[in-house]
């Protein structure tokens, strides 16, 4: 499965690692470049995760590459 998780902060990081020990593929939206995520999740989108429209777009792009 494919989840988008909003903010790569420490406290996602820490989550994105359980959620990848289950197999999981990872996209982290945020808009800082250096996260501590970085090195964790399968994808890094630079945004904003208050643009909401831009996390529609990303949320229902293709994901067939990550499956």
């Amino acid at each position: 499965m494919v989840i988008l998780v909003l903010g790569g902060g420490q406290d996602q990081a820490r989550f994105i690692v359980g959620l990848k020990r289950r197999g999981h593929r990872i996209i982290v939206v945020d808009y800082f470049d250096n996260i501590p995520a970085n090195e964790i999740a399968d994808k890094h989108v630079v945004e904003s995760t208050l643009n909401i429209n831009a996390i529609v777009k990303i949320a229902e792009g293709d994901k067939s590459e990550w499956i």
